[in-house]
């Protein structure tokens, strides 16, 4: 039986997973493609507690009504434009080893994630002025906030711990592609 994890988070990476796996040209594409789904796996497990027992880190989020997949995947895009701006600090190196385009990466990521038109809005009109500064913490508030507003959930108490918990994940969301941008390098 398929439980909250699935409902909440699991369905939504394994459906990422596979157009990754479908839509990469070569292996770096794919791994980066799986770091980001597997980052956001990563985040929204922690943030609806339906890891195990043993990893909770904080009481469910109070939630006032029943979470829309349409809800959940904005929040998901959400994350993953955070992640996208972030990836922007290391664009040369990217392009080279992935074989894109700043065009064709984006282009790729959009199809893999399925972005939509209100996604690339938050992206363009509230994350990437939030980074302008160059400052984590500035862009993880307004992704936290954007993220628990799309979950109806933005009067949460919890929300200083949610802004550590998006830039502790994002901050090993980035360190594992420099390592796979890196190891192709020394390759």
């Amino acid at each position: 039986m398929k439980g909250p994890y699935y409902r909440l988070v699991g369905r939504f990476t394994q459906r990422y997973l596979r157009r990754a796996a479908g839509k990469s040209d070569n292996e770096i594409q794919k791994r980066l493609l799986f770091i980001a789904a597997a980052g956001a796996d990563d985040y929204f497990s922690k943030i609806f507690n339906v890891q195990s027992k043993s990893a909770q880190l904080f009481p469910k989020i109070a939630i006032e009504k029943k979470l829309r997949k349409q809800q959940i995947n904005t929040a998901f895009h959400i994350y993953l434009s955070t992640l996208l701006i972030l990836l922007g600090n290391h664009r040369d190196q990217l392009l080279k080893e992935t074989g894109l385009s700043e065009a064709g990466w984006i282009q790729l990521w959009c199809s893999v994630f399925e972005y939509h038109a209100e996604d690339m809005e938050h992206y363009n009109k509230e994350l990437l002025p939030a980074y302008q500064d160059m400052r984590l913490d500035t862009l993880a508030k307004s992704a936290t906030s954007l993220i628990l507003a799309s979950l109806s959930c933005a009067s949460s108490e919890l929300l200083f711990v949610k802004e550590s918990i998006l830039e502790e994940t994002l901050a090993k969301d980035i360190s594992a592609v420099l390592r796979v941008l890196c190891s192709e390098k020394g390759a």
